[in-house]
């Protein structure tokens, strides 16, 4: 299975803006994004710490009208684990957890721990990765891209370069090299 690759955040990165149509309703962002990525990863403050009501109801709203077939990563704060109100938010999705320890609540989705900095591992040894862009070097990634192991399960870029575009750009790479 080729691996998911995707975006850190949705709503308030650099590239939104540039992104999103103007008269695009903000609750159909992930139907939007689904054109260009396979995965959303969503840190704790994203999903379940520290949210508004009026920030919840966004995400829901948001979360209603996003296709089936888009994945999402959920960042869990460590010492923090999320409440399953929050959790079942994402029924619907396939979903997987990134933990610095693993929690009770692994009946729910996969969960891959934390290994290294931007680098998660599960049981069955798939590995998740984000790549921090801070500026556009294909040769760079390439170099980073063989060195890829083929039990990657997503590669999610983050970072001030990062954007949906970034993702189509990578993907072809991926192809171009067999990866993906």
């Amino acid at each position: 299975m080729p691996p998911l690759l995707g975006l850190a955040g949705w709503d308030s990165e650099p590239w939104c803006d540039a992104y999103f149509p103007a008269d695009l309703p903000d609750d159909w962002w992930f139907s939007y994004l689904a054109n260009e990525v396979d995965c959303v990863l969503l840190r704790p403050e994203q999903w379940y710490l520290g949210l508004s009501a009026e920030t919840t109801d966004r995400l829901s709203n948001a979360l209603a009208e996003a296709p089936v077939d888009l994945s999402f990563l959920l960042a869990v704060a460590p010492e923090q684990p999320p409440p399953r109100s929050a959790l079942e938010r994402f029924a619907a999705f396939d979903v997987g957890l990134l933990v610095d320890q693993p929690f009770a609540l692994a009946d729910l989705w996969p969960q891959w721990r934390r290994t290294a900095p931007g680098r998660w591992t599960a049981e069955d040894r798939s590995e998740v990765r984000v790549w921090q862009v801070e500026s556009i070097d294909l040769r760079a990634w390439r170099q980073d891209a063989a060195a890829l192991p083929p039990t990657l399960r997503a590669l999610i870029l983050s970072g001030p370069a990062a954007s949906p575009g970034r993702v189509t750009e990578l993907r072809t790479m991926l192809q171009l090299l067999g990866l993906a």
